[in-house]
């Protein structure tokens, strides 16, 4: 009894190390690398997304936290990565070399050709999140089949268990079944399941996986939110019209609802949704109050006892901040608080994924600026503005990772792993193949060696332009310098006037 015990347990962890090692073997083989291959995988979940649409989104919506517009905009930027893709591997099929000419000052002289490609990285890991279940799954295996690897989706316990099985049963009718495992933590082995645990969703990770099935990461994983701080939005005053003006209170309507929309969409999980927010003094009250009437216009029409039930769950760090002088303005299903421009940058909050929104008043765009550099690399940077000049001035002094005037796109949003992560690295890495025309040596050691390389040190020359020196003094020079010109200014007022007085009392 106890060999038999023994035997099924071996091979039930047989079972489980055979999916990384079947995906493995798919890759080694080269069976991912051809482009007409990459593009007949693309083409397959775009065709299982259009005849499944239904199917797709009945499985979404059983976990209730999720409403049908959000999957189906999902869908729909599935369907859009599918495009890009295809174009970029279209193009990448394309790739032609240029000729170039390695030299080491004369002494070593060879011509080339190279070839810069991206070379796929293997068995990819991804890890969904549970508001994003088809753009973390379809859409990332999309990318992946793009570079040419291979995936394993790996479902958490926080995603529904219904959209791993429609995966499970959709995606071998549409796309090469030995490229891709869809697994749940039940089918992972102990040492899979104890390094895949500790993984946050969204992530993607490339796997290095040993001949026994043991896995490992091959570079550090990408993770959503990982690369850059919160994500903030200033409303300058020219965003608005003139006081008084008819379009005024719509211009405030419109910036107000793509605030709250970003805030509530996809249960405030994307790390690209605005945490914080700058108004001018001359915009705040208008926008403050649409921002009320928006939050009780797009609330209504989510599941408000999900959402509300999410927006306690942030109340004691709201009562905290409170507590620290801030002022409610609205609460539930979205919490708006006016915060003091000196404190909210400083705020330990985490980036998107909290149901509340911090708004201060800002008395010049350099005051919002100040406060915007004093955080981390923004996110997303969203900025309302008319005037070009301001536009200009406000985004070159703001360092974020996407910086969007006058929008805030439903397709930064629905993508939580696009800009804030570096997911091409982990997706493929840049390669270069070099082709010399022919054999080139140059001897590296020996006193010739020596006085050649010496002689041509020597000898190196370089275009120059007149453009002055080149070097900056420091604080403490300029400021030798302007007392030294005082200094000079002063002498000589005083020898002026010591020669007027002279002239004046010697006649």
């Amino acid at each position: 009894m106890a060999i038999l015990s023994s035997f099924i347990f071996q091979w039930r962890s047989l079972l489980r190390r055979q999916a990384f090692l079947q995906l493995d073997a798919t890759f080694t083989a080269g069976a991912s690398r051809p482009y007409n291959w990459r593009r007949k995988q693309l083409q397959g979940v775009h065709d299982l997304i259009q005849k499944h649409t239904d199917e797709l989104v009945g499985a979404a919506l059983k976990d209730s936290r999720l409403v049908r517009s959000e999957v189906l905009l999902e869908l729909g930027a599935v369907l859009q990565t599918v495009k890009t893709e295809l174009d970029n591997v279209i193009r990448s099929s394309k790739t032609t070399t240029k000729g170039s000419r390695a030299e080491v000052l004369g002494l070593f002289r060879q011509n080339q050709k190279i070839k810069q490609i991206q070379a796929p990285a293997g068995v990819i890991l991804v890890t969904p999140h549970w508001a994003f279940p088809f753009v973390t799954t379809l859409g990332t295996l999309v990318s992946a089949y793009a570079a040419g690897d291979v995936a394993a989706l790996y479902f958490p316990p926080s995603v529904a268990s219904s959209v791993a099985d429609i995966l499970s049963k959709l995606l071998p009718r549409y796309i090469d079944q030995l490229s891709f495992a869809v697994l749940g933590l039940s089918q992972l082995s102990k040492q899979h399941a104890h390094l895949l645990e500790v993984l946050p969703s969204p992530s993607v990770a490339a796997l290095k996986v040993g001949k026994d099935g043991s896995l490992n990461f091959d570079i550090p994983p990408a993770i959503a939110g990982a690369l850059h701080g919160p994500s903030t939005v200033y409303v300058h005053q020219s965003a608005l019209s003139r006081p008084g003006s008819s379009a005024r209170k719509t211009e405030a309507k419109d910036i107000a609802t793509a605030i709250v929309q970003a805030k509530l969409a996809f249960n405030g999980e994307s790390p690209m949704a605005p945490w914080i927010a700058y108004f001018d003094e001359e915009v705040y009250d208008d926008i403050a109050r649409e921002l009320a009437t928006a939050v009780a216009r797009i609330g209504a029409g989510l599941q408000t006892a999900t959402r509300n039930q999410e927006a306690e769950s942030a109340k004691d760090m709201v009562d905290a901040i409170l507590k620290d002088g801030a002022k409610a303005l609205i609460s539930g299903p979205l919490y708006i608080l006016e915060d003091d421009v000196t404190k909210i940058s400083k705020r330990n909050i985490p980036p998107g994924r909290v149901p509340f929104l911090l708004v201060s008043r800002v008395q010049s765009p350099d005051t919002a600026i100040d406060r915007m550099q004093a955080m981390p690399r923004l996110s997303a940077f969203y900025l309302f503005v008319k005037s070009k000049k301001f536009q200009t001035y406000v985004t070159e002094h703001v360092d974020s990772a996407v910086t969007v005037a006058n929008s805030i796109p439903p397709s930064i949003l629905v993508h939580p792993l696009s800009h804030t992560t570096a997911v091409q690295p982990v997706l493929s890495r840049d390669q270069a193949i070099v082709s010399a025309s022919s054999p080139a040596a140059m001897i590296m050691s020996g006193s010739d060696m020596e006085s050649k390389m010496l002689e041509a040190i020597k000898n190196s020359y370089i275009e120059r332009l007149d453009e002055g020196p080149g070097t900056r003094m420091d604080f403490f020079e300029q400021v030798k310098l302007v007392y030294r010109g005082v200094q000079f200014v002063t002498l000589v007022s005083v020898g002026l006037g010591a020669w007027r007085l002279y002239n004046r009392f010697s006649r």
